[in-house]
């Protein structure tokens, strides 16, 4: 039995992998598309978010709408929580309805998984 923690970094550096740029930094938005996630940047959000995956349906695509208002590294930031939200509910869970928003309303397993998932996953290692 693995540890939420681990199960989350050894998802991220598998990952990372498959998506490493040419400049030797994680595409996010080659991860997301590998993925099948779709990607939006919207500059309609509440402030207080940061970024909101959803999927409705097993049948449809899961959306992942990140506030284009904030700074690029808290976009890159929330983008890579919010694979991880993914990662977490279509390959642990196996869920297929969700819906994240960063941050939560609590602190919770799942943001933890997250924010494990992220950091991994950016980190220069």
């Amino acid at each position: 039995m693995m540890f939420v923690k681990d199960d989350a970094r050894c998802r991220a550096q598998t990952l990372r992998w498959i998506s490493i740029g040419q400049e030797g930094v994680v595409d996010l938005n080659k991860l997301a598309n590998l993925l099948g996630v779709k990607v939006i940047f919207s500059d309609v959000m509440p402030d207080a978010i940061t970024g909101v995956t959803i999927r409705k349906s097993p049948t449809t695509p899961a959306k992942i709408y990140i506030n284009s208002n904030k700074s690029r590294d808290e976009q890159r930031l929330a983008l890579a929580q919010q694979i991880g939200h993914f990662v977490e509910r279509e390959m642990v869970g196996a869920s297929s309805r969700y819906s994240f928003q960063s941050p939560a309303e609590e602190y919770n397993l799942h943001e933890f998984y997250a924010d494990q998932f992220a950091h991994e996953l950016l980190s220069l290692n």
